[in-house]
């Protein structure tokens, strides 16, 4: 079994890395060679979002680019998106400017002007939002638009004061707003990733049963959704959870399937704390080896994605 998941895990990075250089080549060199702003800020939009879960170094070199460009065009929304990207980038990388970049991201989408002025019908067609798009576009009305990424900032916040602050009040105060948001909007994707949110803090405050309830619910959402890429983590949240109640068999058999889900969907920051965190449950059973090997798995998805989270 361990070496199937080494040849498993090779061949995914492999081929997942070889398969997007050539699109993201392409995309820099149509950035390379147009004049047209708005063709820029869609295309610096496109390679953004093409490293999101993948290198953050990488999210913010494109999206501190596409800053500038959007308050040049007046677009404000997608100024927020670009705040928004920057501050998740910065999250991972420890960039002590989160919280400043978020509350900006916030105070432009929190008022309806930010509607006024959005990019055209053939431009929207183009881009792609947060790497899948979690609205159908024929939904894409600019107060949807500004609601949707409202939203997006209210988690970057419950995040941050979650992880950077340790205030889980308030992590759960802004999850609970962003839950409410996607539900108004029937955005069934992020809502599952709100489930997840909501299930983590729970489980940081220890109130492990309310924390099982909405990962799983976060799960069960997954596969009717866009989310299903990233039903990954809300394995390993259930997993997470069995560990603090002391069931390390179930813990161990949900991080497997957040390893073989996240390696299915292609998502490196699931497999990295599946790996990570079945290294810590074969250390707890005396099993070396095992522990030795995951750590090792999920140093090298570390490395790719340029994410201490893993570890810290």
């Amino acid at each position: 079994m361990k070496t199937l998941l080494f040849i498993l895990l090779l061949s995914f990075t492999v081929s997942f890395i070889s398969g997007q250089q050539n699109t993201v080549d392409s995309l820099k060199h149509e950035l390379e060679t147009t004049k047209n702003d708005t063709l820029r800020l869609v295309l610096l939009t496109l390679l953004s979002n093409k490293y999101l879960d993948k290198k953050y170094d990488s999210v913010l070199f494109f999206a501190e680019q596409q800053l500038p460009l959007a308050q040049k065009l007046n677009y404000k929304i997608d100024e927020a998106y670009a705040l928004d990207i920057m501050a998740e980038s910065m999250q991972h990388l420890r960039n002590t400017r989160v919280l400043e970049t978020l509350l900006k991201g916030v105070k432009i989408v929190e008022d309806t002007h930010s509607e006024k002025n959005i990019l055209p019908k053939k431009y929207l067609d183009m881009i792609i939002y947060w790497d899948t798009v979690f609205i159908p576009k024929d939904r894409w009305t600019a107060g949807n638009l500004r609601l949707d990424e409202l939203a997006n900032l209210y988690t970057g916040l419950g995040l941050f004061y979650g992880s950077t602050m340790e205030n889980r009040q308030k992590q759960l105060f802004y999850y609970f707003k962003a839950k409410d948001i996607f539900m108004s909007l029937k955005d069934t994707s992020s809502l599952a990733l709100s489930y997840m949110n909501i299930g983590d803090a729970y489980s940081n405050l220890n109130q492990l049963d309310s924390g099982l309830v909405y990962s799983k619910k976060s799960y069960d959402m997954s596969p009717k959704t866009a989310f299903e890429k990233l039903a990954g983590l809300s394995l390993e949240l259930i997993a997470d959870i069995y560990w603090k109640k002391g069931n390390y068999s179930l813990a161990k058999e949900y991080s497997k399937q957040a390893v073989h889900t996240s390696i299915e969907h292609g998502t490196l920051l699931g497999l990295g704390y599946a790996c990570s965190n079945l290294s810590d449950i074969f250390l707890k059973q005396g099993a070396i080896d095992s522990s030795l090997y995951y750590a090792q798995k999920a140093f090298e998805v570390s490395n790719q994605t340029n994410d201490s989270f893993f570890f810290g």
